[in-house]
């Protein structure tokens, strides 16, 4: 049970102090992800369709919580925290209407450390 911890921990100590490891994250997450995957929307609808589309610039910019990066930004970080700690957990916020977002959710970006590595299933 406790190897995961360990594990993950000579994961990221090998990213940080290794050249080629560090290299093979960014390679990683330069081929799946490039500079973003953009979503285009397909409900059926032309009409709706070309709201959607016109609102997600606004979306992508606002979604981070505090300090993190745009949508696609975010998008690097998960497939780096994906392969440097074998998961990522991605939380979704929403927001009061009159927050001042012109869509009321924002996502954070949270380390796996997060979950309960002690828990038993059985």
């Amino acid at each position: 049970m406790g190897a995961l911890t360990w594990l993950r921990n000579r994961s990221r100590e090998l990213v940080r102090n290794n050249p080629y490891a560090a290299r093979a994250m960014e390679e990683l997450a330069g081929n799946v992800v490039g500079t973003g995957i953009v979503p285009k929307a397909k409900t059926g609808d032309a009409a709706i369709d070309k709201i959607i589309d016109s609102e997600w610039p606004f979306f992508a910019e606002a979604v981070r919580h505090s300090t993190a990066p745009d949508f696609y930004g975010m998008q690097t970080l998960t497939v780096r925290t994906m392969g440097e700690s074998g998961e990522a957990i991605l939380r979704f916020r929403p927001r009061l209407v009159d927050s001042g977002l012109r869509i009321p959710l924002q996502l954070q970006m949270l380390e796996a450390d997060f979950l309960d590595q002690g828990a038993r299933w059985d």
